[in-house]
């Protein structure tokens, strides 16, 4: 159909679709992020790829995965990296680079800077607004104008106060959780002003996403609750972008050998850092770690930091991040004593719905022996507090869907008696 202004539609043959499909990869940009040291180091062989349009540097990430102390040669392998992909005849694109301006950039050839992002613009326009607005607490107009506290500053913003930081205080400490599959913030503040203490966004079930995660636990922050995240396996895509949405720790499901625990923690610690199977090199790095500190003040959720905040982020979140390893297969129980000795594991989490008794009974001595937290979700036909007197920290006693179903019971029970 054809008019003043309009467009013209032609129906396609069948064949069509192979066409578009071929032009569409024509004018895709197919482009590589660089954000690791093993990247940084095969960028030339990566940039001979054929297809390859663009390789895009990732600064923040490459100074996150920097071992600490080797920050200064980072800038000369990144110069260098950046001429090969240009001898490659390949488009050269990134993050701004700390120090440089974006005319710097585009004068060595860059093709493409991304100078800055969403979250970074809205920050700092409001702070400037804040800045403009409220006069500053010392002054003239200080003593004239009070403005309302506000709450915004989360409990979890002192280190003490992690959940990590708790569970390890005292033997008397404990916590009582509950599993996240429905998906709702509202059921998240309810379950936590209900006085559950710990809210599991479990991915490991459900359809749950990591997008739909970051308002769970925010809701589970505002309602003053600690939120940890169930990982559907141990992927790195997953991980790295987990970490970065202000949840307290991380469970890892069906972990069955120390390799498997190993590469957790790597990836924990070192999110930027190309996963390797290394186990003895993992466990170097962990004694090397200068400090694994977290600052939890800007949580949640924890997105966008710039420069070298980003790196110390990066390299301080271990300690404040709980890292779990869930045994439950008998296979995971038969290895339980070298899993729990993985350095950098915190807790061992038992699912013993497909364990027997043997099983989790060899599983609670191997963690106890390790010196290592003691969770799992509640033993059918087990009590809580008998759970809690044998040395379980953490129990999540129920699930948001199966409360969810009781309570419609119980209701439906009521209805029907009246």
């Amino acid at each position: 159909a054809t008019g003043p202004g309009g467009g013209v539609f032609r129906p396609v043959a069948g064949s069509g679709t192979q066409h578009y499909r071929r032009r569409g990869e024509e004018l895709l940009l197919k482009a590589c992020q660089i954000e690791s040291e093993a990247g940084l180091s095969a960028v030339k062989e990566i940039a001979l790829v054929d297809g390859i349009d663009m390789i895009f540097f990732a600064p923040v990430e490459l100074a996150a995965a920097c071992p600490r102390g080797q920050e200064a040669g980072l800038m000369l392998a990144l110069e260098t990296a950046e001429m090969e992909v240009k001898q490659a005849k390949k488009l050269l694109g990134g993050m701004l680079v700390p120090g440089r301006s974006v005319q710097q950039m585009f004068s060595i050839g860059y093709d493409l800077v991304c100078t800055t992002s969403d979250v970074i613009l809205i920050r700092s326009a409001a702070e400037n607004l804040i800045l403009e607005t409220k006069p500053p607490s010392t002054g003239p107009q200080s003593e004239m104008v009070t403005w309302v506290e506000s709450s915004r500053h989360s409990r979890l913003a002192r280190e003490r106060e992690t959940l990590v930081a708790k569970l390890k205080a005292t033997k008397k400490i404990r916590a009582l959780g509950a599993m996240l599959r429905l998906g709702s913030p509202t059921a998240v503040e309810l379950l936590a002003e209900s006085g559950f203490d710990v809210l599991v966004v479990d991915h490991g079930r459900g359809a749950g996403d990591l997008l739909g995660a970051v308002s769970l636990i925010q809701a589970a922050a505002r309602a003053g609750a600690h939120a940890l995240l169930r990982v559907p396996s141990l992927d790195h895509s997953h991980l790295q972008r987990a970490l970065q949405i202000g949840v307290e720790g991380i469970i890892l499901p069906h972990v069955e050998s120390a390799s498997e625990a190993h590469g957790l923690v790597e990836l924990c610690l070192y999110p930027s850092r190309t996963y390797r199977d290394d186990s003895h090199a993992a466990e170097a790095r962990m004694k090397n770690q200068p400090f694994r500190r977290m600052d939890f003040s800007f949580a949640p959720p924890l997105v966008e930091f710039y420069g070298q905040r980003v790196a110390e982020f990066t390299r301080r979140q271990g300690e404040s991040i709980l890292i779990a390893v869930q045994i439950d297969t008998p296979a995971g129980a038969n290895k339980a004593r070298a899993i729990a000795k993985v350095p950098g594991v915190d807790m061992v989490f038992i699912d013993a719905l497909r364990l027997s008794g043997l099983d989790v009974e060899r599983i609670e001595e191997a963690t106890r022996g390790a010196g290592k937290l003691l969770g799992g979700l509640l033993v059918p036909g087990c009590d809580a507090e008998d759970m809690f007197r044998a040395g379980y920290k953490l129990i999540c006693a129920a699930s948001d869907h199966t409360l969810l179903a009781q309570g419609s019971r119980i209701c439906m029970k009521s209805l029907t008696k009246s």
